[in-house]
């Protein structure tokens, strides 16, 4: 399962009661960019996300956690143990890949998704779709 962050911001928008142009008007926004990243068609810079994040009134760690993130409260050693692992992997595939391919913005969802203990296996995903390892 992906997290889809545009997908979290367009359910954040909804429950405000905002229209996407309205939100877009409000924020000095382009509307059509605004749509493209609630579509997950566009990745927007991490100032944007806290932007946005910030005028929905939703955690940043909240767009970077899927459902199943939440139910898990309370972690066992061994799931700490299994994410020690994944975020091991992480920082593995961070140095194999030049720092010029990722943009810092990127650099620093990634430590945040670490430092907080974001599912690291979508965190690993996501880095390999950002600089194009893999396909979504």
């Amino acid at each position: 399962m992906t997290i889809q962050i545009g997908e979290k911001l367009k359910q954040a928008r909804l429950k405000k009661g905002l229209t996407l142009r309205d939100t877009a008007s409000k924020l000095n926004i382009d509307y059509s960019y605004l749509s493209r990243i609630e579509n997950d068609h566009k990745i927007p810079s991490l100032e944007l996300l806290e932007m946005l994040a910030n005028f929905y009134g939703v955690p940043m760690a909240e767009l970077f956690t899927n459902d199943n993130n939440k139910a898990q409260s309370n972690p066992t050693s061994y799931e700490l143990s299994e994410i020690s692992i994944k975020l091991n992997e992480i920082s593995d595939t961070l140095k194999q890949i030049q720092r010029s391919q990722i943009s810092e913005e990127w650099l620093e969802v990634i430590e945040y998704c670490q430092k907080e203990n974001l599912n690291p296996e979508e965190a690993l995903k996501a880095l390999k779709i950002i600089v194009g390892i893999s396909k979504v």
